[in-house]
């Protein structure tokens, strides 16, 4: 974590960052983050925050004309771009969309050219007959969160349960015509750090997930699973594992939350009220986005898991300045979250971004790892080549 008054300008192009403690991830930690979105200070103080917001100012390569919040934003070529000659593009439009559905439906209609992170497999398959489809390598596994703080699952058996009682090689299969790795900890094969399979990870057993069902008394009362509402792939995946967990005695209500309602799930009760989660848990660096320590840290209030065993683990790895050290310790941990059973893993998502022919550009027809979940495509790359339709 930065000290106060850790960051100086040592010159017009340079900013020196001085830390209270050691930290390996800090390039990476930049990425698709806050502070390096470099704002004018001079518009910053002329304006009130709103209005900055609404008509930002900066060095980007592309300059703001118009913005309806959560609905369209359209933005312009900066003329004065650092880069010249890009931006390539003269104007984009983003739009949001309801759904995927709503999304291909505007791009079939000549209304759209891209749509990033497409996660239907009919919608995917429907989507390749018609465009350019590219799957980015993935960074983010989705896992199952246990609230280790509450019953059932501050019984380590319990925990043990859901393991046993989860195959989601049929899933993958069936759900998501296995377009998507099995992974059994927080990194994905896109990212720094990728381990597919961790020692000792409890695999499916279902005479075992029935045995310790009913010694921790699992059998007895349903279970609350909750995903984001906003995620095909997350609700999807809540209704398939419904359906194994009852085939072992286990009852479960599904609940879907929009993001603040789902923020203020895990912030009720003082983080005591929800009991599991699917969520997604990495990042291209495990120490960067939402990675490991949002979902497993003891300072985390969107983790489950209390344990400053693993916090110390975790904490070593991001300062350690050896990739292979670094590398060593999250592979320890992830073999520390299995023996302890502290959430399962099920596999990592890869992101499908879907543009029309003859656009051209990273994320797009070339694979970018993402920083968290889905890629930022680097909009000032992007151009139309009408030679490569």
């Amino acid at each position: 974590m930065p000290v106060k008054g850790a960051m100086v300008a040592t010159g017009p192009y340079t900013v020196v960052v001085h830390q209270s403690i050691p930290n390996a991830a800090f390039i990476n930690q930049l990425f698709d983050s806050i502070p390096t979105w470099i704002g004018s200070p001079t518009a910053i103080q002329k304006m009130s925050e709103q209005a900055f917001a609404k008509n930002p100012v900066g060095a980007g390569p592309f300059t703001v004309v118009s913005q309806s919040f959560s609905n369209e934003t359209v933005v312009k070529k900066n003329p004065t771009y650092w880069d010249a000659p890009k931006p390539y593009l003269d104007q984009i439009t983003f739009k949001t969309s309801g759904s995927d559905e709503a999304a291909l439906e505007a791009m079939l209609a000549g209304q759209a050219q891209v749509y990033g992170g497409l996660g239907e497999t009919a919608l995917i398959k429907q989507a390749q007959q018609h465009f350019q489809v590219l799957d980015q390598p993935g960074t983010s596994p989705y896992d199952l969160q246990l609230n280790t703080a509450i019953p059932p699952f501050n019984n380590p058996k319990a925990r043990q349960a859901i393991y046993a009682a989860t195959n989601f090689a049929p899933i993958l299969a069936h759900v998501f015509g296995n377009r998507y790795p099995v992974v059994q900890g927080f990194t994905g094969p896109g990212g720094i750090c990728y381990q597919q399979y961790v020692p000792g990870y409890q695999g499916y057993d279902p005479a075992l997930a029935k045995q310790l069902v009913k010694e921790t008394g699992l059998d007895q009362k349903p279970i609350n699973l909750g995903t984001v509402s906003f995620s095909p792939v997350a609700v999807e995946t809540t209704q398939a594992l419904a359906t194994e967990w009852n085939a072992v005695g286990i009852k479960t209500n599904l609940q879907s939350y929009i993001l603040n309602s789902l923020i203020q799930a895990f912030f009720k009760n003082g983080g005591k009220w929800w009991q599991s989660m699917i969520q997604t848990a990495g990042a291209y660096d495990p120490a960067g986005g939402v990675g490991v320590a949002f979902r497993f840290s003891s300072m985390s209030p969107f983790s489950g898991v209390h344990d400053p065993k693993l916090d110390t683990m975790l904490n070593q790895a991001q300062g350690s300045l050896s990739m292979a050290t670094r590398c060593n310790l999250y592979h320890q941990a992830q073999q520390y979250i299995a023996k302890n059973y502290y959430g399962p893993f099920y596999f990592s998502l890869n992101p499908t971004n879907v543009s029309a022919k003859g656009i051209v550009g990273p994320g797009l027809t070339t694979a970018v790892p993402a920083v968290a979940v889905t890629p930022t495509i680097p909009w000032e790359d992007v151009y139309y080549n009408p030679s490569s339709s």
